[in-house]
């Protein structure tokens, strides 16, 4: 193995993204501590498959933690529209003589 530091990472969280001093760099959609989806770029040529996928997940955890430490709140993934009516509920009434 190189003797690459996994965790030398630079987080931009208004960009969603992360950049490693490599110069590998990856994006995420959805929310960054939960992502429904993540972007790679190029990976560095002289890394292993391995190497690979350590710096990927090690990108994404960098992210997530730097979500967590920052005061900014967290994308929501689903933000329900405000002006949709909401539908009514059922409502089961029962016979006095059903217990």
């Amino acid at each position: 193995m190189s003797g690459i530091n996994f965790d030398d990472w630079e987080v931009n969280l208004e960009a969603m993204s992360a950049t490693h001093t490599t110069g590998f760099s990856l994006s995420v959609e959805g929310s960054v501590r939960n992502p429904s989806a993540v972007h790679p770029g190029p990976f560095p040529k002289h890394l292993t498959a391995l190497e690979q996928v350590r710096l990927l997940r090690y990108g994404v955890e960098a992210l997530a933690k730097a979500a967590k430490s920052s005061n900014r709140p967290v994308r929501p993934v689903h933000r329900p529209n405000p002006d949709r009516p909401r539908k009514t509920l059922l409502k089961l009434k029962r016979s006095p003589g059903q217990e």
